[in-house]
């Protein structure tokens, strides 16, 4: 008479007693342990069955979390134990070797959330890598207690967070994705300024100790300069004597009034050959108003041919321009053109 074994299968999250100061980004796995049954022609692992425990014997054994029964393949994984005197053998979801056939390189990656996933068991009593299918069945509060959609009082506090900070460390992966919670903007109760919105062109003031406050929009030409109170101030630009400020909505165009005249309507003078050590001084070029302390630049259009030119203000309203041979040779300018330019 055949006696009837009763299975034994033991999910567990494989922590251990000082679990409740891990924390979840180090969870490592599930803990599964169950009974190997020998059997004529079938494995079956997780079950009741008829049979007689294969004890001491190495087997293999696969596990694939899938997306609703035999859906999408989220995680799938080997391992090979050998089973104690009593067949029994136990083993940790998550440090397997990874098939590569899974959506996720970490458990804690999988989408536990949607609470759809099913865990398929499959052993290979011979370790010979032909597995042959013992269970699929859905997962329930095992592992979705390390993964909970809600919190009882709808609030998270510091006081449920072991250190009143998250770091790091605290987070799957480093980083916290809203994408499938939040759209588009993200609301702010208590930020510092009361509000969950900022204003259209509006700046954001703050500092290491201080909330963010959010300051009035800048209207076209304001700076800020200063601070009042840890708060920026903003000020308008104000031209000086001679200089222009062109407010526009792409920026601030700082510049400085330039006068261009001529030394006379031909503005011509006549210099020929300048023996070497000598000066040539031009004519007085009176056709504007200039005085002592104006910038004067003159330019000519001929090759000074290292000859030194100065252009300066010899008396209020006249301007005349000097050119010193210091070559070592005579030089011949000819005829030249003069233009003067004048910065008031």
């Amino acid at each position: 008479m055949k006696k009837l074994i009763y299975m034994i299968i033991i999910l567990l999250a494989a922590i251990t007693q000082n679990a409740y100061s891990q924390q979840i980004g180090d969870l490592n796995g599930i803990y599964y342990q169950a009974v190997a049954i020998d059997e004529d022609g079938k494995e079956i692992i997780g079950m009741d069955i008829e049979g007689k425990p294969l004890y001491n014997k190495a087997i293999g054994v696969r596990f694939t979390i899938t997306k609703g029964l035999d859906g999408t393949i989220q995680w799938e994984e080997t391992h090979t134990t050998t089973t104690d005197k009593y067949g029994l053998f136990s083993m940790i979801i998550g440090q397997g070797e990874q098939t590569g056939s899974g959506l996720y390189s970490k458990l804690l990656d999988i989408p536990w959330i949607e609470a759809d996933q099913f865990l398929k068991v499959e052993i290979s009593t011979k370790n010979d890598g032909n597995y042959k299918l013992v269970s699929n069945q859905q997962f329930m509060a095992v592992p979705y207690s390390f993964y909970t959609d809600d919190i009882a009082d709808n609030a998270i506090t510091t006081g449920k967070i072991s250190d009143g900070t998250i770091i790091n460390q605290d987070i799957a992966g480093g980083t916290i994705d809203l994408t499938t919670k939040v759209t588009n903007i993200l609301p702010v109760a208590n930020g510092g300024s009361g509000a969950s919105s900022l204003t259209n062109n509006s700046l954001l003031a703050g500092n290491g100790t201080n909330p963010v406050l959010s300051l009035g929009a800048a209207t076209d030409g304001q700076i800020p300069i200063g601070a009042t109170g840890g708060i920026p101030v903003l000020a308008n630009i104000t031209p000086g004597p001679g200089i222009t400020v062109t407010n526009t909505p792409g920026g601030i165009e700082i510049s400085a009034n330039v006068e261009e005249v001529t030394s006379d309507p031909a503005g011509t003078f006549v210099i020929g050959n300048l023996p070497v050590g000598s000066t040539y001084t031009s004519n007085a070029i009176n056709a504007f108003e200039v005085d002592f302390g104006n910038i004067v630049i003159g330019s000519v259009d001929k090759d000074l041919q290292g000859c030194m030119m100065t252009t300066y203000v010899s008396q209020p309203n006249v301007i005349r321009i000097s050119i010193y041979n210091c070559t070592g040779g005579s030089v011949n300018l000819g005829t030249v053109n003069v233009r003067v330019f004048v910065v008031k």
